[in-house]
């Protein structure tokens, strides 16, 4: 962002004021602009989101290094030898959990003066560090992000003191050094980044065993272009078992997070301020969203499913619908 768009802020006495950007941003006082019919949408996304993530980058990173449980328990349950693509990965932090493996957890002993007759359950499953041979590519549009991966939490060729000085802040090292590299005996490592916008990768179709796409097609500044960006991972994933997990924000906010939003279209303009530690003039930025209300992803899918004039339907099965995190969510598998 230049210096020369961004306008000082009034603050109280004693408080040091902050800097609204004026190129992704929308200032107190304005009304936010949210995309029209007559918006010029892709120029509206690079303002209001690739532009914001290419400036917050590093901040951003520093609050992202912890998998959600129930998106980590997806990819932990898929089979070894899997190919996994993490499309918009930000930075990385789904990468480590591709390489774990879940396996039932042993049952806990019984008391000895327990005389009641143990009843059957279902044994809970936990995480192994055995090497599960998985090949994950991760995609993400903004450079910066990828430039802050957190690979080496499953490169088996980074030193760990390496490793440790990849991430910034010391939440993200302590990770580092709780998590276990699966042992390896290959010559490369098993996960690579690439540079592409969601809706139209250069990877080959068909070939995947699991995408995954988490709070990112929220992003997009149209159904139409929503609408794409699922059609293309299905179109990643293999027919007969490939399977999608996609993760967007929900309109059902509760609590200190709920955002502001138009209520007739569910779109956001989300205020980012840049901690003092990235930036001494503390800017603010504002990043579109969609928020999605109950049913609305489901729908979204089946039309992506069942395509368009030159599009052939990709045949589907929603396999999993529920609400996590505030957050709507879906499990597709391609038929």
């Amino acid at each position: 962002m230049s210096a020369e768009a961004a306008s000082t802020a009034q603050t109280p006495e004693g408080k040091k004021p902050r800097t609204e950007s004026g190129s992704p941003a929308v200032s107190a006082e304005d009304t936010p602009v949210y995309p029209s019919s007559s918006t010029d949408v892709v120029a509206y996304e690079r303002q209001y989101v690739h532009d914001v993530y290419s400036a917050i980058a590093d901040h951003f990173s520093g609050t992202r290094y912890k998998a959600w449980p129930k998106v980590a328990a997806f990819l932990e349950a898929l089979p070894p030898f899997s190919i996994v693509a993490d499309v918009g990965c930000g930075n990385g932090k789904y990468f480590a959990a591709a390489q774990r493996l879940a396996v039932p957890a042993p049952p806990s002993p019984a008391s000895e003066d327990d005389n009641t007759e143990l009843k059957e359950q279902q044994a809970p499953l936990s995480s192994s560090t055995a090497p599960t041979h998985r090949y994950v590519v991760g995609l993400d549009y903004s450079e910066e992000l990828l430039r802050s991966t957190q690979r080496s939490l499953v490169d088996p060729n980074m030193h760990h003191e390496q490793a440790r000085r990849h991430h910034r802040s010391k939440r993200a090292r302590k990770l580092a050094d709780d998590t276990v590299t699966p042992v390896s005996v290959e010559a490369m490592p098993r996960t690579d980044t690439v540079r592409s916008d969601a809706l139209r990768s250069p990877l080959r179709g068909g070939l995947f065993d699991a995408a995954i796409s988490i709070a990112v097609i929220h992003h997009y500044a149209s159904e139409e272009r929503r609408v794409r960006a699922v059609r293309e991972l299905l179109r990643l994933v293999r027919p007969q078992g490939g399977l999608a997990l996609i993760y967007v924000w929900a309109r059902e906010q509760t609590g200190r997070s709920k955002r502001p939003m138009d209520p007739e279209t569910g779109d956001s303009l989300v205020r980012w301020e840049r901690n003092q530690k990235y930036d001494e003039a503390q800017q603010v930025f504002h990043r579109y969203y969609h928020l999605f209300g109950e049913g609305e992803l489901e729908r979204l899918c089946e039309v992506a499913s069942a395509g368009e004039g030159s599009a052939g339907a990709i045949p589907v099965d929603i396999k999993a619908s529920y609400f996590d995190k505030e957050n709507w969510c879906v499990v597709l598998e391609r038929k």
